[in-house]
């Protein structure tokens, strides 16, 4: 009977123990891409529909194997369509995220597999600087040094495929909403002196990832029969 009960537990920490499985608890990353913008513009100013360039480096950090945080330093820069008169803005931002692991939230991750899917939602602060300002050109202008301090709210998914041990790449695709926005994406009017709200922007990146620390998930003492 004694035989036999040992077996049982040593049995039962074997279940637990092939059911423990290792995920990213510290992470660095880069990426960059396309972008595009909605209005505001002011009239006579627009941009391409698909914009480059945008950019961004960012740190991740899990919380456990469903939930984390990630933190974004991200820049892009618009300019003038070809039949637009002529800008050039540059805008600049710093995010903060939480992080949702489909895979693992559903329980149909497999240890094996090297595919998972996150969703990101956060936000932060952006800042815009105008270039190409000139009186000369526009009689509204009036201070050649504009710059916006406005605030974002973010959302998007990013699949994720493990290249290796340290090493995965990723696709991201991230929406971005605006409040307390003052002048438009080009820089030459006030926001009260055209029509539409606060602007958007959607990003489409592809970027690394690199593992700097892993850890394991917690028991599951379940056993295997």
């Amino acid at each position: 009977m004694m035989t036999l009960r040992v077996f049982l537990f040593v049995l039962l920490l074997s279940g637990s123990a092939s059911a423990q499985t290792t995920y990213t608890k510290w992470a660095l990353e880069a990426g960059g891409g396309i972008h595009g913008s909605s209005s505001p513009f002011t009239s006579g100013y627009f941009q391409e529909d698909i914009n480059l360039p945008q950019v961004f480096i960012g740190g991740r950090y899990m919380l456990n194997e469903n939930v984390g945080l990630r933190t974004i330093l991200g820049y892009l820069s618009m300019s003038e369509a070809e039949e637009s008169l002529s800008f050039n803005s540059s805008y600049f931002r710093a995010t903060l995220e939480a992080m949702l692991d489909l895979n693992r939230l559903v329980e149909i991750w497999n240890p094996d597999s090297r595919f998972t899917i996150f969703l990101h939602a956060g936000g932060g602060f952006s800042h815009v600087s105008y270039g190409d300002l000139d009186p000369t050109e526009d009689p509204g202008i009036t201070n050649t040094d504009r710059a916006d301090n406005l605030g974002h709210f973010t959302g998007g998914i990013m699949p994720q495929y493990r290249l290796s041990e340290r090493f995965s790449l990723f696709v991201d695709f991230s929406f971005f909403g605006h409040v307390a926005q003052s002048y438009t994406w080009d820089g030459h009017r006030y926001m009260n002196e055209v029509p539409g709200g606060d602007g958007q922007i959607w990003n489409a990146s592809i970027g690394i990832v690199y593992d700097l620390k892993t850890a394991r998930s917690r028991w599951n003492c379940k056993p295997v029969f």
